[in-house]
C-alpha cells in the first residue's frame, strides 16, 4: 500500500511539474506594470500635445492607414483581409511636439497563419503639417506566447508585447527621480542611410526633412 501511496504521490508530482512547465514556457508579462507604462506614456504625451490634438492626431494616422488600405498601397491592401489591424493608443511625442512614435498591432486571421506582427508607425510635423509612415516590423511566432499557433494572438497580447518592447523606453527617471522623455528613443527615425521597413535608403537626402517626406513619398509609390 505504502509503495502505492509513493507511486500515486510521484506521479502527481510529476503532471504537476509537467502543469507548471507548459504554462511558464510562454512569454508573459505584468499586468499592472504594463498598465503603468502605458498609462504614463499617455499622460506626458497628452500634457504636451493636450487631450484634443492627441486624439486628433490619433484619427488622423487611422485616417491615413485607411486611405492606404482603400488605395492598394503597398501590404496595406492585406490589412482588411488577411490582417486585421488595430493603431495602438499609445502615442509617444517628443519634446519639440513634432514627432510621434506608436505601433499598429497586426494579428493574421487567414487560416494557415503561425505568426502576427506589430509594425511601428511614425509620424513627423513638418511645416505645420503632419505626415505619417510605417517602419520596422516585428514578426511574432505564437509558439512563444501560447499554446494554439492556430490562433491569432489578441489585441490585448500585442499590446502588451509592444509597451514592454516598444514604449518601455519612452521615458526615464532624472535625477530627481521624476519621469523625463527619453530623447534617443526618437533616434531610429532619422537616420537617413538605413534601410526602414522595405522603404530603403536615402543616399541622397541631405536633411532629416527630405529623408522623412522621401518616406511618404516612397509610401504612395508603393501602389498596385
Amino acid at each position: 500500500m505504502d509503495m502505492l501511496h509513493r507511486g500515486i504521490k510521484l506521479f502527481a508530482m510529476l503532471l504537476l511539474i509537467m502543469l507548471v512547465t507548459s504554462c511558464s514556457r510562454y512569454k508573459k508579462y505584468n499586468a499592472e506594470e504594463i498598465n503603468k507604462i502605458r498609462n504614463n506614456a499617455i499622460s506626458m504625451s497628452k500634457s504636451l500635445l493636450g487631450e484634443r490634438d492627441y486624439n486628433l492626431i490619433y484619427r488622423n494616422m487611422n485616417d491615413s492607414i485607411n486611405n492606404w488600405m482603400n488605395n492598394g498601397l503597398g501590404k496595406y491592401v492585406y490589412w482588411n483581409s488577411a490582417i486585421k489591424y488595430q493603431l495602438d493608443s499609445v502615442l509617444c511625442v517628443n519634446k519639440e511636439w513634432d514627432k510621434i512614435l506608436t505601433s499598429v498591432l497586426l494579428p493574421y486571421v487567414k487560416k494557415g497563419g503561425v505568426s502576427d506582427e506589430i509594425r511601428y508607425f511614425y509620424g513627423i510635423k513638418i511645416k505645420g503639417n503632419w505626415y505619417f509612415f510605417g517602419g520596422e516590423t516585428m514578426v511574432l511566432p505564437r509558439e512563444y506566447y501560447q499554446k494554439d499557433i492556430h490562433v491569432p494572438l489578441s489585441f490585448e497580447k500585442l499590446k502588451q508585447i509592444a509597451t514592454w518592447n516598444i514604449y518601455r523606453s519612452y521615458l526615464k527617471k532624472n535625477a530627481q527621480g521624476e519621469w523625463e522623455i527619453n530623447e534617443r528613443f526618437f533616434s531610429g527615425m532619422s537616420n537617413k542611410n538605413m534601410t526602414v521597413s522595405g522603404y530603403g535608403s536615402c543616399f541622397d537626402c541631405k536633411t532629416e526633412e527630405e529623408y522623412y517626406m522621401y518616406l511618404v513619398e516612397r509610401n504612395w509609390k508603393s501602389r498596385k
